[in-house]
């Protein structure tokens, strides 16, 4: 004796579209743990759109400040050395200045949250304390003269306190 089953094809049919929602749900359950941040327990956050758009500024936030950082330390060493060539010294000099111009333009094109407004203002007020910096750098290797280099030390002086500031906001110690 022999049966023949026969399965529907309407059954077929339904059996993978049920495969297939199966398999999207997985999908983004993993993509979704992937992508997610992970808390002090070891489990996924759930970032809120405040929450992720803060956070999300927060890692910009320090990125521009380790910018403005490596930026006063090559201030720092063009006022450290007179030895160099004045062609080499303008160059670098220059090209810090552009640096810290690209970031001004780069912070007045970002969404700030509102929250984080003072902080913004006391990474601008960073960023341009060093554009005066280089700026002041400029005309010491333009003229060396001690009255320029005084004031260029006392602009980078200020510079490294207002990013000292920035440094000591709470928002850019913690995560939330």
């Amino acid at each position: 004796m022999k049966y023949d089953v026969e399965i529907p094809k309407s059954s077929l049919r339904t059996f993978f579209h049920v495969l297939i929602v199966i398999g999207a749900v997985a999908g983004s359950i993993t993509l979704g743990h992937l992508n997610s941040p992970i808390g002090e327990n070891g489990l996924p956050r759930l970032l809120s759109p405040r929450l992720a758009q803060i956070t999300r500024y927060q890692h910009e936030a320090q990125r521009w400040a380790g910018e403005v950082s490596e930026v006063q330390a090559g201030l720092s060493e063009l006022l450290a050395d007179q030895g160099t060539d004045l062609l080499s010294q303008d160059g670098q000099a220059n090209a810090l200045y552009g640096q810290l111009a690209a970031l001004q333009a780069e912070l007045d094109g970002t969404k700030v949250p509102p929250t984080l407004e003072i902080l913004h203002d006391a990474i601008q007020g960073a960023v341009n304390q060093s554009m005066l910096a280089a700026s002041c750098t400029i005309a010491w290797i333009s003229e060396p003269t001690s009255e320029n280099k005084t004031a260029a030390l006392s602009a980078l002086s200020d510079a490294v306190s207002a990013l000292d500031h920035v440094s000591e906001n709470p928002w850019m110690q913690e995560q939330p």
